[in-house]
């Protein structure tokens, strides 16, 4: 119970769970009218439980739809869920939704904390398109504890134009694009690749990213520990192949 509402989520507990050994943990976020199912799911979303082959604890949040209530699972389709959103309808969040959603996130990592052995320095969030959205508002609400972001056809964080009031919020982000998204436009991307770059003192040059494959480039001159790698990928609003694993990769290249 989060804010007198029920909320739920899917975890993945790795099947050789050490409760000695620290793990990573990463939120797998969900679209707008999407599921947790679809984020969870090795042959339509993330991919994470394959890619981070029992080294992370996984976390798949439920979104709330526009009246407020939590639709429990039995009443679900298998990959949506009609309305369901984060911080209200997009493209701009609504205050008082957004806080009952940071709020879900805070009940679920202090859940994972209590109950899991967590290395909270090493706190993740992927998401697409709305959940994108979360994934960079997450860095800015809670810059202090989210190491690294990968959103996916995702914007802000806030809104439209991106903005954070902490002034202090800086992450390592690796994050991925369509050319053609008509959704979440190239533009709308830009600007939000823009915004990190400038909180984590990148310069405007790039270079063709040998580690991340074709169609990622990386930005030079970075705060230490805040590399910024920008992937384009041909096609619309969607989670291209691969795009877990890379994203995997790269929290794991991580300090």
């Amino acid at each position: 119970m989060v804010g007198g509402v029920t909320r739920y989520f899917l975890m993945y507990v790795p099947e050789n769970y050490d409760p000695s050994k620290p793990l990573p943990l990463v939120f797998g976020i969900h679209g707008l009218n999407m599921n947790n199912v679809w984020a969870a799911h090795d042959g339509s979303g993330f991919q994470l439980i394959q890619e981070t082959d029992d080294q992370a604890l996984l976390i798949y949040p439920q979104g709330l739809p526009a009246n407020g209530r939590s639709t429990p699972p039995s009443t679900q389709s298998q990959w949506g869920d009609a309305d369901s959103n984060w911080g209200g309808q997009p493209p701009n969040a609504n205050r008082a939704r957004l806080d009952a959603d940071l709020a879900f996130f805070d009940a679920m990592i202090e859940h994972a904390k209590s109950n899991y052995c967590v290395d909270t320095k090493r706190v993740f969030a992927v998401g697409f398109s709305q959940g994108g959205f979360m994934t960079n508002t997450l860095g800015c609400e809670r810059s202090s504890v989210f190491r690294g972001l990968a959103p996916v056809a995702g914007w802000g964080p806030n809104g439209s134009q991106p903005n954070c009031g902490d002034a202090s919020a800086a992450h390592a982000v690796i994050q991925t694009q369509g050319d053609t998204d008509g959704t979440v436009t190239p533009a709308l991307g830009q600007s939000t690749r823009d915004f990190w770059r400038a909180r984590n003192g990148c310069e405007a040059e790039s270079m063709p990213s040998a580690t991340f494959g074709n169609g990622c480039v990386e930005y030079q001159g970075c705060n230490e520990g805040l590399p910024l790698v920008y992937c384009t990928h041909p096609g619309g609003h969607s989670v291209p192949s691969g795009a877990g694993g890379r994203a995997w990769r790269f929290f794991q290249s991580l300090e």
